[in-house]
């Protein structure tokens, strides 16, 4: 059972995906043993079927490391504030070089896994690679630093918003002429039943192909490299294929 609570009697509002799910021994076979529970932030819905494995699959790597998981949904932008602050241990999965603009947040240097960057158009647009986006409104989710980081300096009308469903409703308005997403987020909202015959469609070739890191807060320091060589070894014993059903990406 997924427990997923809204607290709106603290400043910042949490979507949690509770210890019921995370840290219970009759889901993941957790242990009594851990001494420490790690709470780590993403701006992704937890609750999707993939990301349930990758989640699945990051708790089993922890394990022998004696730390439970927690996972948080915040908005992506928050997410990042609360690791870099400390108020949160890290973040789920982030590209490579965000440590640039966040100096408290140290990558664990061993990728876990990578999605597409894709587009969504109703109109007759054909796009190629960031560049050819230039012309566009350009809608997306604030926080998703593979695409601000892409289209700073060549989008000149950038729609960032707090989720991808938002961006979805100024595009079937009107406002914005494109709707960028990763594969989880803007896939499983095309496939639902509120845009299924909305007339949006997903351009075949994706703009980019990210690889995706844990990042852990600074004062986990020592744990950054007992955890790269956690994941090097359950992708190389075959853990990850066990769990996420799909061979790892090479380290």
């Amino acid at each position: 059972m997924v427990t997923i609570q809204k607290n709106t009697t603290v400043a910042r509002a949490r979507l949690l995906v509770g210890v019921s799910l995370f840290a219970c021994a009759f889901l993941f076979g957790c242990s009594n043993t851990a001494k420490d529970r790690l709470v780590l932030v993403t701006g992704a819905d937890p609750e999707h079927p993939y990301l349930q494995k990758q989640i699945e699959y990051i708790y089993e790597t922890l394990k022998p490391l004696g730390y439970e998981l927690v996972v948080e949904k915040h908005q992506s932008q928050i997410c990042f504030e609360l690791s870099n602050s400390g108020e949160v241990d890290g973040e789920m999965w982030r590209i490579e070089g965000v440590e640039k603009t966040y100096p408290n947040l140290i990558r664990v240097p061993t990728a876990i896994w990578s999605h597409p960057e894709l587009v969504f158009v109703k109109e007759d647009i054909e796009l190629s690679d960031w560049k050819s986006l230039a012309p566009y409104r350009v809608g997306y989710r604030k926080g998703t630093k593979v695409i601000e980081d892409n289209i700073e300096g060549i989008v000149e009308r950038p729609f960032p918003l707090d989720t991808v469903e938002e961006a979805f409703e100024l595009f079937l308005k009107g406002e914005i002429d494109v709707v960028m997403s990763d594969n989880i987020t803007g896939t499983l909202l095309l496939d639902s039943d509120k845009y299924r015959s909305s007339g949006i469609r997903i351009i075949e070739k994706p703009i980019d192909e990210a690889l995706l890191y844990t990042y852990l807060n600074k004062k986990h320091a020592s744990l950054v490299p007992e955890l790269a060589k956690a994941i090097s070894r359950t992708k190389a014993d075959g853990t990850y294929a066990r769990i996420v059903g799909e061979a790892p990406i090479a380290d």
